[in-house]
C-alpha cells in the first residue's frame, strides 16, 4: 500500500510557499528554506503563514542569523519574535535542515 501522505501535504502547501519572492525558496514536505534580506524573508515568512493558515495550518519558525554582525542581531532577532512568536533562534552550534549541519559548529550532532 502507498502512504500518500507526505505527496498530499506538498500539494497543500504548494501555493502558500510558490508565492515567495526569493532567489533561494527550497522545500521538502514542512522544511523550507529561504534567504535574503531580513525584511524580504520577514515579507515572505508572513505570506507562507497567511497562506498555510487560510487552509488551516499552523506554521513554526526557525530563525538562522547567518550573515548579521553581533551589533544587527539584536534588532533583526526583535523584528522577528515580534511577528512569529514563538520563534526559534537556535545558536550556530545546532543548525541543521533536514538533519544534516549547517555549520561547522554543529558537525558534531551527526558526527558522534
Amino acid at each position: 500500500m502507498c502512504n500518500l501522505g507526505p505527496a498530499l501535504f506538498t500539494l497543500a502547501i504548494y501555493d502558500a510557499t510558490s508565492n515567495v519572492k526569493d532567489n533561494l525558496n527550497v522545500w521538502y514536505l514542512n522544511d523550507g528554506c529561504i534567504d535574503v534580506d531580513p525584511q524580504t524573508v520577514l515579507s515572505n515568512s508572513t505570506t507562507i503563514r497567511n497562506g498555510l493558515s487560510s487552509i488551516g495550518l499552523d506554521s513554526k519558525c526557525e530563525l538562522l542569523l547567518i550573515y548579521h554582525t553581533n551589533t544587527n542581531k539584536p534588532q533583526t532577532s526583535k523584528l522577528f519574535q515580534d511577528q512569529f512568536p514563538p520563534l526559534s533562534i537556535p545558536d550556530p552550534n545546532h543548525w541543521q535542515l533536514l538533519e544534516s549541519p549547517l555549520h561547522e559548529e554543529s558537525a558534531h550532532l551527526h558526527l558522534g
